[in-house]
C-alpha cells in the first residue's frame, strides 16, 4: 500500500552531482512523495527547479556540518516514510521509489536498508546483502560488517521513529543515529535489490 514518502537531501549546494540527484528523485513514478532539500548555500540551478516543481521545496539554512540539516529537514516532513539520499548519489531509474516501497510494504518492515552500487577507477562494486530480518541484538555486528549499516543513504525509514530517538543523535552521524533507530524498530530488512548508485568510492569506517 502506498504511502506518503519524504525523499531528504542534506546538501552544501556545490555538489558535482547534486542536479543529477534531484533531477532523478523528480523523475520518479511514485505517486505520492515530497522532496525536501535542504542546503548550507544556495543553488541558482535548485532555485529555478524548485519554481517548476511542486513536488520540491528548498530550504537554506547556515550550518556547519550537513548533519546539523537533519533535525530541521524532518521537521518539514510530511510523509509517513523519510528517505535519506546523499547529493553524490541517484536513484538508477524512475521505478527505485516505487521498488524500495514495495519491499518495505511486503515484508512489514519499519526501516529498509539499501544494498547500492560504487563505482571507483572505471569498475562497479555491488554492495552486500540478501534480504533478511536483522534483530536489534544483531545490529552492531552488522553495522561493522557492512557499509549498508552505517549510512543513512538509499534507507527508507518510518517516520515516528525518530520521534522516538535522543534529539541530540538527530545531528550526529549516520552510524549513531541508526544504531538509535535500531532501538526503536519492530523489523529491519537489508535488500539485494540496487537502486542506488554511488558515483564516487566513500571510505566509512565502524566507530568503537
Amino acid at each position: 500500500m502506498e504511502g506518503k514518502i519524504s525523499v531528504i537531501v542534506l546538501a552544501h549546494g556545490d555538489e558535482k552531482e547534486l542536479i543529477k540527484c534531484v533531477d532523478r528523485i523528480l523523475n520518479q513514478n511514485y505517486k505520492d512523495y515530497e522532496l525536501i532539500v535542504v542546503s548550507t548555500q544556495k543553488n541558482s540551478e535548485l532555485e529555478e527547479k524548485v519554481n517548476s516543481n511542486d513536488r520540491m521545496t528548498l530550504y537554506i539554512k547556515d550550518a556547519d556540518k550537513l548533519e546539523d540539516l537533519r533535525a530541521y529537514a524532518l521537521s518539514k516532513a510530511s510523509g509517513d516514510k523519510i528517505l535519506f539520499i546523499e547529493p553524490n548519489d541517484f536513484l538508477i531509474d524512475e521505478n527505485s521509489i516505487t521498488t524500495l516501497d514495495e519491499v518495505y510494504t511486503q515484508k512489514n518492515a519499519d526501516l529498509l536498508l539499501n544494498s547500492f552500487m560504487t563505482l571507483k577507477d572505471g569498475n562497479f562494486y555491488f554492495g552486500n546483502g540478501d534480504v533478511q530480518h536483522i534483530l536489534e541484538i544483531e545490529f552492531l555486528f552488522y553495522q561493522c560488517q557492512n557499509v549498508e549499516f552505517r549510512k543513512l543513504g538509499g534507507s527508507l525509514i518510518k517516520r515516528s521513529l525518530f520521534d522516538e530517538v535522543v534529539s541530540d543523535d538527530l545531528v550526529k552521524s549516520d552510524q549513531v543515529l541508526l544504531n538509535s533507530l535500531s532501538k526503536k524498530l519492530k523489523i529491519l530488512f537489508l535488500i539485494i535489490k540496487i537502486s542506488m548508485y554511488m558515483m564516487e568510492q566513500m571510505e566509512i569506517n565502524c566507530l568503537n
